[in-house]
């Protein structure tokens, strides 16, 4: 089996399944909807909203915001979820084969993440779960490979710049979801 060959599978898998009735007839649920309009507003109406109903989701919605520029249909507000899905699905199967060895066992991960029918769901929702999913995922490839170059003895700068890439998705995940960091409890058992 090819280097990356898993990776394209189980990514290419997600992307069509993500892809497949995107639009919905364009019609959103009222989280979407909430999405929607929160993606809209100016700046210093989006600031209000953060300060005083919503802080949970702002930095989702700052990100929305700015991608609403390309547009904000149903289809055009839920493809960062499908993005991040997709990218979830290639970092597990990346995470998989690190943790066996084994492409089969990183293709078969990714195609069980890929083919499960809530992800499905959540890559095709203009909210901020298939992004957490995939800076979990991250942060947990970012956490082994720290760990693996101290294992090998690697330089300073090269073990300081892993750990900073792994706090900085353990941030970015916090931000987009302070429930996410829930998975530090299982990173402190492994460490």
């Amino acid at each position: 089996m090819a280097a990356n060959g898993p990776v394209v599978l189980a990514a290419a898998t997600m992307a069509a399944l993500g892809l497949w009735g995107l639009s919905r007839d364009s019609s959103m649920g009222n989280d979407e909807s909430a999405t929607h309009w929160a993606a809209l507003l100016s700046l210093p109406q989006l600031g209000h909203l953060l300060a005083h109903i919503d802080a949970v989701h702002g930095l989702y919605y700052l990100l929305m915001h700015g991608w609403a520029a390309l547009g904000a249909s149903p289809t055009t507000m839920r493809i960062p979820s499908v993005i991040a899905m997709i990218a979830a699905v290639a970092m597990t199967v990346i995470l998989g084969r690190r943790l066996t060895r084994s492409a089969w066992t990183g293709l078969c991960a990714g195609l069980i993440v890929a083919l499960t029918p809530a992800i499905s769901y959540y890559a095709q929702t203009a909210r901020s779960y298939a992004l957490v999913f995939a800076c979990v995922i991250g942060l947990t490839l970012a956490l082994l490979r720290a760990m693996a170059a101290e294992t090998a003895g690697a330089a300073g700068a090269r073990i300081a710049r892993r750990w900073l890439a792994y706090g900085g998705l353990v941030t970015l995940a916090g931000y987009l979801n302070e429930l996410s960091l829930l998975v530090l409890a299982a990173h402190a058992v492994t460490v």
